[in-house]
């Protein structure tokens, strides 16, 4: 039999040595990696965690735009149906149609801020929901590299990572889409808030322009009787001067002939060989004066109380 070669002591330690030294060094290798594994999936977790918390978000903002825009809404009702006031309030026809002008003038402003408002609104899904999609493209390109791709994800992890962010992607595409849908039925809604408080004031119409033209009506007529009256009250005023002047013409006719009969009582002095006058032709003129001004004055007083006679009729 041959001789064994036995190696040295010497040779052994060092072989051992080299044993647990590539030994040491796999597991810190392994231990590298798995923490690299933990530290992977802690930042898609968190991404994750990020991403659903932009969803949620991004929802609560479309809640409170809607929520504001119902109340401006709201307020322009109350706008609108401000205008039942002014028209109980209108002084003429011609009033209440410019109110109701105004009112259709004030809704139809009123739409086009709607619509200006919605489409705000829908800008606002459309940028959100796309700067969370943005978000999960970044993260992909940055993050989600196999070791193929010069990354340091493993490459059976890659796949499980990407179907969560794409289950983000659907469901912010469909939250978007139903968000829309919504909008479009927010906006309806509103509008026809807007109609009716539109068709409330519309329907006072009639029975207002009713009451005005009965208001109007009467109006006209007090205000042609106060002008009959006002000139009844000139002639009445001319036709008393014209009384007074001719009772003061009568007066002065009674003076005349009182003065005049006075002087005939005195008997005048005798000539001799001279008849008596016939009669005096001065007293037959002034009896004529005085029988025309009694005359006058009857026919006056009788114009006078045919006009007040009139005037009770109406």
């Amino acid at each position: 039999m041959g001789s064994m070669v036995r190696p040295s002591s010497a040779a052994l330690v060092l072989v051992l040595l080299m044993l647990t030294y590539s030994l040491c060094l796999c597991c810190q290798v392994r231990a590298a990696r798995s923490m690299e594994l933990v530290a992977q999936r802690r930042r898609v977790e968190k991404h994750m965690s990020a991403q659903s918390k932009a969803v949620r978000e991004q929802l609560a903002g479309l809640n409170d735009n809607v929520l504001q825009l119902r109340n401006s809404v709201e307020s322009w009702v109350a706008k609108i149906k401000s205008y039942e006031r002014l028209l109980a309030n209108a002084l003429s026809l011609k009033g209440i149609d410019i109110i109701w002008r105004e009112a259709q003038a004030l809704k139809a402003k009123q739409e086009k801020q709607l619509q200006e408002h919605i489409g705000q609104i829908d800008k606002k899904v459309t940028s959100s929901c796309a700067a969370v999609v943005a978000a999960n493209r970044e993260f992909e390109s940055q993050e989600l590299k196999s070791l193929e791709e010069g990354g340091k994800y493993a490459p059976q992890n890659v796949p499980t990572y990407l179907a969560g962010i794409a289950g983000i992607d659907h469901h912010i595409t469909q939250q978007q889409q139903s968000q829309q849908q919504q909008l479009a039925a927010v906006q309806q809604e509103l509008s026809a808030a807007l109609n009716s408080a539109l068709a409330s004031i519309e329907q006072l119409l009639p029975s207002h322009k009713q009451d005005m033209t009965l208001i109007e009506t009467l109006n006209k007529f007090v205000e042609g009787a106060k002008k009959r009256a006002s000139m009844e009250l000139s002639r009445n005023s001319q036709e008393g001067e014209a009384i007074g002047t001719t009772l003061q013409q009568l007066h002065d006719a009674v003076a005349r002939a009182a003065n005049q009969q006075a002087a005939a009582n005195v008997p005048a002095p005798a000539v001799d060989g001279a008849a008596a006058p016939p009669g005096d032709p001065v007293a037959l003129e002034q009896c004529q004066a005085l029988l025309s001004t009694v005359d006058r004055l009857r026919q006056q007083v009788l114009r006078q109380a045919q006009v007040g006679r009139l005037q009770m009729h109406d």
